[in-house]
């Protein structure tokens, strides 16, 4: 998915997807393969592909904060879609037209959502981490949770802790509890990638080009 359309490999080559067989061209900022097979593909609208056709469904007219950032599938099977402008959370999947479930949060721009063990952690723009266990909501937020409210990435790994990176440093929460992640030298560090390799190793990404081995909290 590109801001420029959506595209697929075919024989060795990228074919776009979008702007043909009746669909629309579409910007796309999240993609996720739903339990059912579908592809999911949202951005300036919403397209859902089945083996046997597709559905999309327009920004509603004079609503851009619907452009959707980013999607989740929690353990249950339930859909979450994060926008510009707020959260909506579809329990049974995608069923119809997913601007007119009603948002469990307005006026929030969601940047990231990763749900692991049970847990759905919703990164933000300017509002912190918030974290939706049992139907309830629990924000953790900066100066004593977060070194920065402007949340980039979430990542789970293997041992339950979940690892988050901000505008301003990185951030490990563990069951028990959270704790910021130093850089070697000290400096604040915008963190917008953090990445698991198949050795198990936490490999934090900063904007600066710099690639971090997180170690604990070092």
């Amino acid at each position: 998915g590109t801001d420029k359309g959506l595209f697929r490999l075919e024989d060795g080559r990228l074919v776009r997807a979008d702007a043909r067989d009746g669909i629309p061209p579409l910007s796309v900022n999240a993609l996720l393969e739903d339990r059912e097979g579908r592809i999911l593909a949202a951005g300036t609208g919403f397209l859902v592909l089945k083996k046997d056709g597709h559905e999309f469904f327009p920004v509603r007219k004079g609503r851009s904060g619907d452009t959707v950032s980013v999607i989740e599938q929690d353990r249950e099977g339930g859909i979450w879609i994060g926008s510009v402008e707020g959260l909506r959370w579809l329990p049974k999947g995608v069923r119809g037209n997913p601007y007119n479930e009603t948002p469990v949060l307005s006026d929030v721009r969601i940047s990231e959502i990763h749900q692991a063990g049970g847990v759905v952690w919703i990164g933000t723009r300017g509002s912190g981490l918030l974290r939706w266990q049992d139907g309830k909501m629990v924000r953790l937020a900066a100066p004593a949770g977060l070194p920065h409210n402007n949340v980039l990435t979430v990542l789970g790994d293997s041992e339950g802790s979940v690892w988050v990176g901000t505008q301003a440093g990185l951030t490990r929460i563990s069951p028990s509890a959270a704790r910021t992640v130093r850089v070697p030298d000290g400096d604040v560090e915008s963190i917008p990638t953090v990445y698991a390799d198949p050795a198990g190793r936490m490999l934090a990404a900063g904007v600066s080009g710099r690639l971090f081995n997180v170690k604990g909290n070092h």
